[in-house]
């Protein structure tokens, strides 16, 4: 079963904006690990069945190695 799925994003609070705004989805954790902070979220009420984990330093398709 699927439970979760990590992104590796440029903008991190744009994201979490976006999911919060137009999905309704909440900060269920937010956490900073040797300076990377960690957020998970997800739609209320179902924490424990699915969340995205959302990571820093993510790149643009356009400068990414192959």
């Amino acid at each position: 079963m699927l439970t979760h799925i990590a992104m590796q994003v440029e903008d991190q609070q744009k994201c979490i904006d976006f999911y919060k705004t137009y999905c309704n989805m909440k900060v269920v954790h937010d956490r900073t690990d040797n300076d990377n902070r960690i957020v998970w979220i997800a739609e209320p009420g179902r924490e424990k069945e699915f969340i995205f984990v959302i990571m820093p330093k993510g790149k643009p398709l356009n400068q990414r190695e192959n």
